[in-house]
């Protein structure tokens, strides 16, 4: 309808979609999520190798903060990638193929080797299962059959699972949680969580302000850049009320041996997902590839640099 229309040319011209100007491309959101990872793994080091140094935990802590800026960047990644990819099956082979290598890679240098401070890197999961069990629940909870939406169920035992052996509600030999270690998730409960209160949103946004249009009053917008804001808002939305949940539960007694403060600061990474504008950037194998190796390249320097330390 023409209200409509008025309301589409009114919604992009004077909303908060259009305050700033884009300016990153998904390979900076990249290089971005890299940078902050690595401070944050550099800074877990130095701690256990500094004890009891005040500038050193505060350096430390703030690398931390730092680092909590990688997670959501990585997953909004993975949502825009299961929505642009030319091939699912190649893109479960990717993420399968790395969870499987840092898994194996885990298991064998937390069996067999015992350095100070490599606790830290290896018996806290492999963030490749997080991503391979996230891309598998949007694909599971996207389908149209309701038996694929159901199975979706099965994720989420498996993150629920992962989080009572982690903290030992479900109590197993410290051998067999270090083998297991391997093919956990990072993040635990966090994920499945962000990605449902992600998915709840978007679908609602979408059916209130994208579904009730025909398909004339479609083609007469770019509804590719309308549905990428919808899903960014819903995003940074979802990641804004799991970082106040996280923060609620700090001061809440739950027996789960978690670090709760760990997702308060999520919320950090929120202004740069705003600014992501919908493009890949310079397209290169080079970066492609760099993209998946840049977490078990960098754990192995310093792991490296930890096993010199200890000799």
């Amino acid at each position: 309808s023409r209200s409509q229309q008025c309301y589409w040319h009114s919604f992009t011209n004077y909303s908060l979609f259009n305050v700033m100007k884009k300016i990153f491309t998904s390979n900076i959101l990249k290089i971005i999520a890299f940078i902050s990872m690595f401070l944050d793994h550099t800074g877990k080091i130095l701690e256990i190798f500094y004890v009891n140094n005040t500038t050193i935990s505060t350096i430390s802590y703030i690398f931390s903060i730092i680092g909590r800026i990688t997670f959501p960047i990585i997953i909004f990644l993975l949502i825009e990638g299961f929505i642009h990819t030319s091939s699912l099956k190649k893109y479960f082979l990717r993420l399968g193929t790395m969870a499987i290598i840092i898994g194996l890679s885990e298991i064998i240098i937390s069996t067999s080797i015992n350095i100070r401070g490599a606790s830290l890197l290896f018996d806290f999961g492999n963030i490749f299962i997080d991503l391979i069990l996230s891309l598998l629940f949007l694909y599971l909870i996207n389908d149209k059959s309701m038996i694929k939406k159901l199975l979706s169920l099965v994720v989420i035992a498996y993150f629920v699972v992962s989080l009572l052996l982690q903290n030992e509600t479900i109590y197993i030999s410290s051998i067999l949680k270090n083998i297991f270690s391997g093919f956990m998730p990072q993040y635990s409960f966090m994920t499945p969580i962000i990605l449902i209160i992600y998915i709840g949103i978007f679908k609602t946004i979408k059916h209130f302000k994208f579904d009730n249009f025909s398909e004339n009053e479609i083609s007469s917008f770019d509804s590719n850049a309308f549905l990428l804001e919808i899903r960014k808002y819903s995003f940074i939305v979802s990641i804004i009320i799991f970082s106040l949940l996280s923060y609620i539960l700090t001061y809440v007694d739950i027996d789960l041996n978690m670090n709760f403060s760990l997702g308060t600061y999520f919320f950090l990474s929120t202004p740069l997902i705003y600014l992501y504008n919908g493009n890949e950037g310079k397209k290169s194998p080079l970066i492609k590839t760099a993209y998946y190796l840049f977490y078990p390249l960098h754990i192995s320097l310093i792991y490296l640099i930890v096993f010199l330390i200890n000799l």
